[in-house]
Parts: C-alpha cells; structure tokens; sequence
C-alpha cells in the first residue's frame, strides 16, 4: 500500500506527530475518529483542507487548553491510515516504501510533504547550536525519518537518550540545514523564524 497524494502524505506525517486514532463507543456503533491537535491555525486549517480533499471528510473543530482539535469521522481514513503505519507513539511507522511512485520526481515530493508537516508538529530549532532535532520514544519511527531525510541527501543522526528510553534525530550544521530548508518548506511560523536565523548566522 502506497500514499495516493501529498494531501494524504501531510495527513498520514500529522497523525504520527501530533494526532491521533481512535474509536469511539455510541449507542449506534463504532466511530472511528481521526484528530489531529495543534496550536496554529495554519496547520490546523491546512489538515481541514486536506481531510476534505482526500477523503470528502466534513471535520470540526474545537479549542482546547489554548490549541485547536480538527477532528472527523471516517472508517475508510481510520483503516487506511492504520494500514499505512500512522498509530501510537511508540507504534507509528513512516516506511519509506510508502512513497514509492513511478518516477522520483513524485517520490521525492511525496517524502517532502510528510516530513514537512511531522517537522512542523515535532522539531525542535536551536538557534545556538545551529539543530534540528526530534526527540521520540519511537526509535524505529525515526529510523524511518532518517531514511526520508537520507533519500533527499540530508545528513542526519539517531541518538539515544534518557538511558534508552526515547531517542533523538538530529539535523546539524548550516550547510544540512540550508539542505533541509531548500527541500522542506514549513508553515510554523517561529520555526521558520529560528531557520533564517541560523541561515543568517555566520
């Protein structure tokens, strides 16, 4: 089973970050909800556009402890984004068979798209030490990371932390980070600020 769009691929990177799957028990059955959680609007409002465009999804949202909770029913998306990997913290899985089209060019826009928006919900930009990192409990999560990042020639590492309990990527130096800005694009503004700072920097 492969990714069918970018839409999908945002959608799919959303729910490894900051989203979630689940089913909720009601007096007329199951419903399987998918949610996604953020505090900017931007991105909330960019996984309402996709939800709608990818899977004719009708989401709502409501504001929640100062962030927003886009979510909407749908057995179909619950199952195929399961199937494609998205799921718990510690279970998600991005392998990059996932994006395999016809031709690079769709490979390679596919593998930008989700990086773009799992960067947007879980990195972290340190301006001194000129980093982009993730933390994650999820090792081979970001095995799965590093294989996209590698796959458009950005140089990165996993590192474990905290005694073996969760594990850390790692983007550095300016040349890897002008790599990663020219390949992916993100919509979080203060994350984007701190990214031309370090490109600035001397």
């Amino acid at each position: 089973m492969r990714l069918r769009s970018e839409q999908e691929a945002r959608i799919h990177a959303h729910i490894c970050g900051d989203g979630h799957l689940y089913v909720e028990e009601g007096e007329r059955g199951k419903r399987y909800i998918v949610e996604y959680t953020n505090t900017h609007t931007e991105l909330i409002n960019e996984f309402i556009c996709d939800a709608v465009s990818e899977y004719k999804a009708s989401p709502t949202i409501i504001r929640h402890k100062g962030a927003f909770i886009a979510r909407f029913k749908s057995k179909y998306a619950f199952n195929r984004l399961k199937q494609l990997g998205a799921g718990k913290s510690k279970e998600w899985r991005a392998p990059i068979q996932i994006f395999y089209a016809e031709d690079y060019k769709t490979t390679a826009s596919l593998i930008r798209n989700w990086l773009r928006a799992f960067f947007d919900d879980e990195a972290y930009i340190d301006v001194s030490t000129r980093r982009i990192s993730v933390t994650s409990v999820n090792y081979c999560g970001l095995l799965d990371v590093k294989n996209m990042l590698t796959y458009l020639n950005i140089d990165c590492k996993v590192y474990t932390i905290m005694k073996g309990y969760a594990y850390r990527l790692v983007v550095s130096g300016k040349t890897n980070i002008s790599k990663f800005v020219n390949n992916i694009i993100l919509l979080h503004p203060l994350k984007i600020s701190r990214l031309k700072r370090i490109l600035s920097s001397t």
